[in-house]
């Protein structure tokens, strides 16, 4: 049983209409846990659908997509919700940071829907996540007054701070410089080799580097699924 398994998976946006335009057609791609992918392929070329797919924030037109062995397409939307909360974590490329709250509550939002977890204990290891970004001298200030650098790291810290099974990362690096960035990729690293199944979507040939398959998509189709 695989942490990711996709079979068929196609993504069609506003089908019916004359303006449709497919994304993603007949994806078949099995990870393994503990795996460490890159995601590679030009913009457009579907990657950032793809890890909304197996995120569970967008539904493939058909296509499925098991999580652990369980089709998400037969889940209600609340076990969906679960999903993302207690199995996945996701970092976006907008960041997706509430604006008016400061870093440290942004890192410790996931624990506010965690039954197993108290929200004070979610808050210290929110801040352990953000040290290890380097950034808990900024725990108390809202993001609204960080720079896109320092909002990128928030976001990374974010999906650390929970340890999930499966971490997803959609350009990840994309505003850092490279010390930083090569930093944030060994985190990653790090996390992955305790266990985490780790996919990122990036054009950095550095971050894919760090990665131990490289998977490229063309046009929203699978060109090589690596080894």
């Amino acid at each position: 049983m695989y942490p990711i398994e996709l079979k068929g998976i196609s993504k069609v946006y506003h089908p019916g209409q004359r303006w449709a335009r497919t994304a993603l057609h007949d994806i078949h791609l099995c990870i393994a846990e503990g795996e460490a992918c890159a995601l590679m392929g030009a913009s457009g070329s579907g990657k950032t659908t793809l890890l909304k797919i197996i995120g569970q924030i967008l539904a493939p037109t058909s296509g499925e997509c098991r999580i652990h062995g369980v089709n998400t397409a037969a889940l209600s939307e609340r076990k969906k919700a679960r999903i993302r909360n207690q199995t996945i974590g996701f970092i976006f490329q907008d960041f997706g940071l509430v604006e008016d709250r400061n870093a440290l509550e942004n890192t410790a939002m996931p624990f506010l829907f965690d039954p197993e977890i108290s929200y004070a204990q979610g808050k210290k290891m929110a801040l352990e996540a953000l040290e290890q970004v380097g950034l808990a001298h900024l725990a108390k200030e809202r993001v609204s007054h960080l720079s896109g650098g320092e909002r990128q790291r928030v976001a990374i810290a974010r999906a650390m701070a929970k340890r999930h099974d499966i971490l997803l990362a959609d350009e990840p690096t994309g505003q850092l410089d490279t010390e930083t960035a090569l930093h944030i990729m060994q985190l990653l690293q790090a996390i992955q080799k305790s266990g985490t199944t780790l996919l990122v979507a990036t054009h950095n040939p550095l971050v894919a580097a760090h990665c131990t398959r490289q998977i490229v998509l063309k046009d929203g189709a699978l060109a090589d699924v690596g080894t």
